[in-house]
């Protein structure tokens, strides 16, 4: 059945239809299975019309649709339809965001389903993250403070809704010492803010604007500047980060250091537990498993959960080892596998002064006399999976060497 339209259909021949494809015909994506990503071997077949943005009337092959590649995972959830030969093929943007059109289209179930795919591979697709030393950190909770007073003055002076300062600016703001690897389309560079009422939701160039549903913690640095604590910062970040940065960001929050640390791991997981349910509390539960109070630097972090992924013993943190040959105390370690003899340091840049780099020497051949055998990692192994791995590995034969006097 058509309704009136001046233009034919290009498949039946009939002038009334009103409708931007024929009723009795709809596109169908072929693919091979529900549960599977489409991509670019998927094709569209033609089985409407489309007037008067297809092509025209009496063309040749006019029944013939032209090949259309599925879009990439990379795109927006509701996405994974046909764009780069829409317009050619009769699909104007309102039709490509039906749902008949999207790929999978035969159930919301089974399209959500579709965007948990296509979250999980741009996740795994992320790359390192980068490291602060406290000076650089300092200096970019300044200049992020800066940037906000400055956003936030220019608001104030025509609103008096409360903007307080959340997610990973929150973070910067509280002076994180680590970059993180947020989902494509976050938006790192912006200003985010919550706002506690949906109405005050606004989009203002620079700014992003979220919506505090069960409130905010207030924190206040300064007369103007009003964020979220660091712990809610975290959990409202859970969504568009990996599963690493959020173990960083929570080792963060609970490291040795007194004068950084924000909470204890026991005062995180109540704050996590008790909070209403948010997007992303599962992965939260998951990070703050995987999370170790009392670490110095990300980047061991990074060396613990890798160490995990290889397949290491599980290794503890900051570990005290008693010198018995001096007599002078213990001696802290980075990373280490006591029951095996084995620690790994990971030298920063601060490692390499001379008054360091003579203290690291004599650290590591009283260890060697204590019966640890020492590893060192540098930035060097954290940029290259390669490198990181063979260290592992060197790892792995001196502990075997040790439970089975392996040569």
């Amino acid at each position: 059945m058509h309704n009136k339209n001046p233009l034919p259909c290009g498949t039946c021949g009939a002038k009334d239809s009103a409708t931007p494809v024929c009723l009795s015909k709809r596109p169908a994506i072929k693919v091979a299975s529900v549960g599977r990503v489409p991509n670019a071997a998927d094709t569209v077949e033609k089985r409407g019309h489309r007037q008067p943005h297809g092509p025209a009337a009496g063309s040749a092959r006019p029944s013939a649709w032209p090949t259309c590649h599925v879009s990439h995972p990379s795109m927006t959830p509701r996405s994974a339809s046909v764009l780069p030969d829409a317009y050619t093929s009769g699909l104007s943007p309102v039709m490509l965001r039906m749902e008949l059109y999207t790929y999978p289209h035969f159930s919301r179930r089974r399209l959500r389903g579709c965007r948990l795919s296509i979250y999980r591979q741009r996740m795994e697709s992320f790359g390192h993250n980068t490291f602060f030393t406290l000076e650089q950190a300092r200096e970019e909770a300044a200049r992020r403070h800066l940037e906000c007073r400055q956003v936030l003055s220019r608001i104030r002076s025509r609103s008096s809704v409360p903007l307080y300062v959340s997610h990973g600016t929150a973070l910067e703001l509280h002076g994180m010492i680590a970059t993180m690897n947020y989902l494509p389309g976050y938006g790192s560079e912006l200003v985010h803010v919550s706002v506690c009422r949906q109405r005050d939701l606004r989009k203002i160039q620079g700014m992003k604007f979220h919506y505090a549903r069960h409130g905010v913690d207030v924190v206040h640095a300064d007369e103007l500047v009003s964020s979220v604590s660091a712990m809610q910062a975290v959990c409202q970040i859970a969504p568009y980060v990996d599963e690493r940065s959020l173990v960083i960001a929570m080792d963060w929050l609970t490291c040795a250091n007194p004068d950084l640390r924000v909470c204890t791991h026991d005062e995180l997981s109540d704050y996590i537990r008790s909070a209403p349910r948010f997007i992303g509390r599962a992965k939260c539960r998951k990070a703050l498993r995987l999370s170790k109070p009392g670490t110095d630097s990300p980047q061991e972090t990074v060396l613990r959960l890798e160490s995990d992924a290889y397949g290491l013993p599980e290794a503890h943190v900051n570990y005290e080892i008693i010198d018995h040959i001096r007599g002078s105390g213990t001696m802290k370690v980075d990373i280490a596998y006591p029951d095996d003899r084995v620690c790994i340091e990971y030298d920063g840049n601060y490692h390499y002064t001379h008054g360091r780099w003579m203290y690291d020497l004599d650290k590591r051949n009283r260890l060697r006399d204590l019966g640890f055998t020492p590893f060192v990692a540098t930035r060097e192994h954290l940029a290259s999976k390669q490198k990181l791995n063979e260290l592992f590995g060197m790892v792995a034969r001196a502990i075997a060497s040790h439970r089975y006097g392996l040569d």
